[in-house]
């Protein structure tokens, strides 16, 4: 398995509504995404910082939602509420459990 880990810069007094888009906007939208496992949404209130952990299948399934634009689509949806450009990084997943 693959992680695409995004960290994200959101703008103060906007955490909330951020974490709420991604919720009930970003996450359906990922799931219907070819070899998408799960997702993580960490978040600082103090900070408005926001971390997003993606796991998928295969790393052609997580390169995948790159290349046909899911990643510009979701991000444009919280595009007003970011402050500065978001940083990713890839992992491959050593170990992933649920409980």
């Amino acid at each position: 398995m693959f992680a695409r880990v995004m960290s994200i810069q959101i703008q103060s007094g906007k955490l909330e509504e951020a974490t709420a888009v991604y919720r009930d906007y970003v996450l359906p939208v990922a799931r219907q995404q070819k070899g998408f496992v799960s997702a993580l949404l960490l978040t600082d209130a103090r900070t408005g910082k926001a971390v997003s952990t993606t796991v998928w299948e295969t790393e052609a399934n997580q390169n995948a939602d790159a290349a046909n634009g899911y990643i510009q689509r979701e991000l444009a949806r919280i595009g007003t509420m970011i402050v500065a450009p978001p940083t990713q990084e890839a992992f491959e997943v050593s170990v992933h459990t649920y409980s």
